[in-house]
């Protein structure tokens, strides 16, 4: 198990934010569908875990991890409410 702290993650834009942790919490925007976490920790083999944090009527869902980059969260349709999730990546 390869935890690090969480540690902040920096906005890029609306829908792409930069994290370094192993774990960390942020949100899907408002009218979004998904939003990119620059991770370079992700691998292939990683699992990446995502738990909705609070009272949502969408599931965030992995939609798309790419090795040393990123990884993808989405819903299937915007909201007009940000939906927060927290991840956790396994390697």
């Amino acid at each position: 198990l390869n935890l690090q702290l969480a540690q902040p993650a920096f906005a890029i834009s609306d829908t792409e934010i930069t994290a370094t942790g192993s774990a960390g919490t942020t949100q899907i925007n408002p009218y979004q569908k998904e939003i990119t976490i620059d991770n370079t920790i992700v691998t292939n083999k990683s699992l990446i875990y995502i738990t909705p944090v609070g009272d949502t009527s969408q599931i965030p869902v992995l939609m798309r991890q790419v090795p040393g980059t990123s990884f993808t969260v989405g819903i299937p349709v915007p909201s007009a409410t940000a939906t927060q999730f927290n991840w956790l990546i396994v390697n």
